[in-house]
């Protein structure tokens, strides 16, 4: 499965260059209440992980799994007496990104008349 999701963003990012992608995990829970039994689900995610043609795409998603895992973790020893028998699905969300140029493309030369007043200041020079 890991390596279904970062065969799909190196196709992706060989597009586009740059992205950002989540995961998202909905797992069934249920518990044992006196009488009767509890279900529900519940959801992990990620925030957005940027990626570019550069980045280690097998580290970045090595990442997110485990902060999914850590979270169900959490969960389970808050000792809320809730018991995971199913993992639904696991979505990968990914999202196309054009990162900001270098400061240095996005520098300007003044008119003389701005330069002379001394009113700006180049933080290149």
């Amino acid at each position: 499965m890991k390596q279904n999701l970062i065969s799909q963003l190196f196709c992706e990012v060989k597009e586009s260059k740059a992205l950002k992608f989540d995961l998202w995990q909905e797992c069934h829970y249920t518990k044992q209440i006196p009488f009767d039994e509890g279900s529900e689900k519940r959801a992990f995610k990620t925030k957005n992980i940027p990626v570019y043609e550069v980045s280690d795409i097998g580290e970045a998603v090595k990442d997110g799994v485990e902060k999914i895992f850590n979270e169900k973790l959490v969960h389970k020893e808050r000792g809320s007496g809730w018991t995971l028998p199913s993992v639904n699905h696991l979505q990968l969300h990914i999202n196309k990104w054009n990162p900001p140029l270098p400061i240095i493309s996005s520098c300007i030369d003044l008119p003389t008349t701005i330069k002379k007043k001394q009113a700006c200041s180049n933080k290149l020079t």
